[in-house]
């Protein structure tokens, strides 16, 4: 083969049917497309997954269920006409770059004339500074899979760090193999300087819920399982960067969680840093109360606009843009675990998002 180029190529991210891959255990189990590659393969088996080496006939195996993800970009996925299929995007994932190779055989190379062999080359070369040089934005293909029924969801920096810590094998041994070893050197040397994930700027209520999931149905009249307790999780804002920046709703701050009798309350304090604000107030009050509802490890918040009223005195409907009135009122239903003092709160359809992360029980 007769190398020409490298031209830069899409990031290409988990998509799945069902529920988002955010954490390991998501993956753990599951069917996961990949294409043509041994080291993505070798990936997918460390996250914990099975690799099926498929090409565009994957959509087909996501419709019947035998499959259950797919690395993919979203142009690409957006160009092909898809929507909730498989759209449930983790957003601030980029599992690689598809970077595209142009090559020519070699014997193919050699029947070319000496000016046949330079035109090739010089398409190659303005192929590649034309990649370089375009502009590379995905929010507009974003939207268009939002209008679709496509979700985005962002992993948390625990997560994240999960994430990293079961790859870590597929990088050390690239790094112990000569042929790869220096490239990459070099790429890691690229990625310390642009250390943040890229994710797309979507509309707040594409990033929230599951794609094709159906309706939340109806929530439960039990009362929750989940024990008594204050529980509390510290969010910096380095945490908010690496997790692809704030996107409006400030959650950087010291985060309270009280469950009583099953009900709830979730206090926020400010942590220094821009603006000081804290689920978009400075005061420490009741940023949601309500009812947990529930049966066995899934527990549905069911938020009281009325309560949160008498408490803070924030004024009645409720409203998402009006700053004195009470917040959003939806239920919404999570996963819940606990081991030891620590309690872990993940996604499920129906979700909204509130309140997900590792919460260590202090009282």
């Amino acid at each position: 083969m007769v190398g020409l180029g490298l031209t830069v190529g899409p990031l290409r991210r988990p998509f799945a049917a069902g529920q988002p891959l955010l954490a390991p255990e998501d993956w753990k189990g599951m069917t996961f497309r990949v294409f043509n590659s041994p080291v993505q393969a070798d990936a997918v088996r460390a996250l914990g997954a099975t690799p099926a080496d498929l090409s565009i006939s994957f959509i087909d195996q996501i419709k019947e269920g035998t499959l259950r993800g797919a690395e993919l970009d979203i142009a690409q996925y957006e160009r092909n006409g898809n929507g909730p299929e498989a759209g449930n995007v983790t957003a601030n994932v980029v599992l690689w770059p598809k970077v595209f190779v142009l090559a020519l055989s070699q014997k193919r190379f050699d029947a070319l004339t000496p000016q046949q062999q330079a035109w090739v080359r010089e398409a190659a070369a303005q192929a590649v500074k034309a990649s370089v040089d375009a502009p590379y934005e995905e929010a507009t293909a974003a939207r268009t899979l939002c209008a679709r029924g496509a979700r985005f969801h962002d992993a948390s920096p625990g997560q994240l760090q999960g994430l990293r810590a079961k790859l870590r094998p597929v990088l050390d041994k690239l790094a112990a193999d000569p042929t790869s070893a220096q490239l990459l050197g070099d790429l890691q040397a690229i990625a310390v300087q642009h250390p943040g994930p890229e994710a797309p700027a979507v509309p707040a209520s594409c990033a929230q819920g599951v794609a094709d999931n159906g309706s939340l149905g109806p929530v439960p009249a039990s009362t929750s399982a989940l024990a008594d307790g204050v529980y509390r999780r510290q969010v910096t804002h380095d945490d908010v960067a690496a997790v692809g920046g704030d996107r409006g709703d400030h959650p950087a701050g010291i985060w309270t969680l009280t469950v009583r009798r099953g009900t709830y309350e979730v206090r926020c304090r400010p942590v220094p840093g821009p603006g000081q604000v804290c689920g978009g107030t400075v005061e420490d009050r009741p940023l949601e109360v309500g009812d947990l509802r529930g049966t066995g490890k899934i527990v549905y918040f069911v938020p009281d606009a009325q309560r949160l009223s008498w408490l803070t005195g924030c004024k009645l409907p409720v409203s998402n843009t009006l700053s004195d009135h009470c917040g959003p009122d939806d239920p919404y239903r999570v996963a819940w675990a606990i081991s030891g003092d620590e309690l872990t709160l993940t996604t499920v359809p129906g979700s909204r998002g509130g309140n997900i992360g590792t919460w260590r029980k202090i009282a």
